[in-house]
């Protein structure tokens, strides 16, 4: 949180809070999602095989946790006033398996440099010369091996559902536009949102 001192009165005129929310509604401006409600996630993964039973019973009570304290802020917003928080709370039987959304990162939709590529495996092939195999996974300055993808302004992902029988189902795209299945990966058609170029400014100025 970041406050200054004026005439002996603390402000508080940013917050991690505030920030990251606006970050997450800027990276959304370069995704594609099937509903704008899915761009909303309850839980991260670093592969899809991870969405099985005990990871979407996990989720679900992410959500529920999520969307109660959600309502507890509007409803202070909406009255001025404190309320108990326990009066907002949703109970997990009312998150159905099928409204969770997971993020997946990926690079499979990002498009491979090839002249990085080549690069770095001439680079490698010095550095690793007694490697049979050098083995590529996401861009890295600093590692020959992994500077393999095209740079992309946040590390790529997918929005997964699930159906009512548990199959994980792709509902967004981070670096697309145009239809989820017959899109283009794009990685500058999005933009910053106002306030947090203001945010920015101001840190900038304190």
């Amino acid at each position: 949180m970041l406050t200054f001192q004026e005439n002996n009165i603390k402000h508080n005129y940013l917050n991690n809070k505030d920030i990251l929310k606006e970050i997450h509604k800027s990276k959304t401006t370069y995704c594609v999602f099937t509903d704008p409600t899915d761009s909303d996630y309850d839980m991260i993964l670093l592969d899809v095989k991870k969405i099985n039973k005990k990871n979407i019973l996990e989720a679900r009570k992410l959500r529920a946790e999520r969307l109660s304290k959600l309502a507890h802020e509007a409803a202070v917003l909406a009255t001025g006033e404190k309320q108990k928080a326990d009066q907002f709370e949703i109970k997990l039987s009312k998150i159905a398996a099928a409204e969770v959304v997971f993020r997946v990162m990926t690079w499979e939709h990002i498009p491979v440099d090839d002249v990085k590529t080549q690069k770095a495996k001439n680079t490698a092939k010095e550095l690793y010369e007694d490697e049979e195999e050098v083995a590529h996974t996401e861009y890295d300055e600093d590692d020959p091996k992994h500077n393999k993808y095209v740079k992309v302004n946040f590390p790529p992902f997918y929005h997964y559902k699930v159906t009512e029988e548990g199959e994980p189902y792709i509902v967004g795209k981070s670096h697309w536009k145009g239809p989820i299945d017959t899109g283009a990966f794009t990685k500058d058609h999005g933009a910053m949102t106002n306030k947090l170029a203001h945010m920015f400014m101001k840190l900038c100025e304190r």
